[in-house]
Parts: C-alpha cells; sequence; structure tokens
C-alpha cells in the first residue's frame, strides 16, 4: 500500500466566551507508515514539532466513535501515530477523520480497509483503466514515493 499523506491538527491557546482571544492552529503532513523509514521525517520528528508547539489539544485520524476502543481494533484501523498522539495527549486529544455515515457510530467491520474502503476500490478501479497508460501510473506513484523519501519535517509543513 502507498504510504498516504494526511494530517494532523493542534491547536494552542483557547478562545474565550467572547471569542477575544485567538486559537492559534498547525496541521502537520504526516506520512503514516513510512515515518519509520524516513530518517528526515521520522515518528519522533513529527512528535518533537508538536510538543515544541505545546497544543492544549490535539486532533488525530481517528473517528470520535473509535477514540475510546481497544488497542487492538485501533491497531488494525488507524497508523502508529495517531494512536501514539491519541495516548500521548490522552483526553486533550479529539478524533477528526470521518468514514462515511454508513459506518457511524459503529465499528469499522473486518475487512474494511481491503474489501470496502472508498480509497481501495478507486486504487482498484485505476489500475483496471485503459485510457491510463501503466506507465502513467507508475509515474504517479513513483512520484508520490519520491516525495514521502525525500520529505522533511519542514518541507511539508512549510505551508504550501
Amino acid at each position: 500500500m502507498p504510504a498516504v499523506l494526511s494530517g494532523c491538527v493542534t491547536a494552542h491557546g483557547r478562545a474565550d466566551e467572547a471569542g477575544a482571544s485567538p486559537v492559534e492552529v498547525m496541521v502537520i503532513a504526516t506520512l503514516h507508515s513510512a515515518h519509520a523509514g524516513n530518517p528526515r521525517y521520522s515518528y519522533e520528528d513529527l512528535y518533537a514539532v508538536i510538543r515544541a508547539f505545546g497544543p492544549d489539544a490535539v486532533g488525530v485520524e481517528i473517528r470520535a466513535e473509535d477514540m475510546q476502543r481497544g488497542a487492538d481494533y485501533l491497531a488494525a484501523n488507524y497508523p502508529l501515530e495517531m494512536r501514539e498522539l491519541a495516548r500521548e495527549y490522552g483526553a486533550r486529544a479529539f478524533g477528526i477523520d470521518w468514514l462515511g455515515h454508513d459506518l457511524e457510530g459503529w465499528a469499522i467491520p473486518a475487512g474494511y480497509w481491503r474489501d470496502h474502503s472508498e480509497i481501495r476500490r478507486l486504487q482498484r478501479e485505476l489500475d483496471g483503466r485503459t485510457d491510463i497508460s501503466s506507465a502513467q501510473v507508475d509515474a504517479g506513484r513513483e512520484r508520490q514515493q519520491q516525495i514521502i523519501r525525500t520529505a522533511t519535517t519542514a518541507s511539508l509543513n512549510d505551508g504550501r
């Protein structure tokens, strides 16, 4: 599976009821499992950026209804960095992922990511298209891998 760029949201500062105090928000790009093999943007690099920001709250790519589910369930469905941030920030972490109305409020079924995920369906559809050459698809995937291999904490989080 190609690594996916996604994000984590952190917020620092609280607005009072009148809304006079601004809240600073940082959106952080993540590489999911590719952090493990990237010496320029490791899991620790990601965690250090978040710690340095000093967030009052951290939004993680986990559905709100799944935040309190067991470790095995979370490991089967969510990236390591999201699980670790949810654990580290505890009550200050909140879920920001959403998989659609069909699963809202329900556990993600076994085999969902392989058999039912819209992303996987689109990947299979792309692989089967005849109007796009396999060289074009391979070139796009290679470009994605190049970004992942060369990504640094700064390059993915510089606002572009």
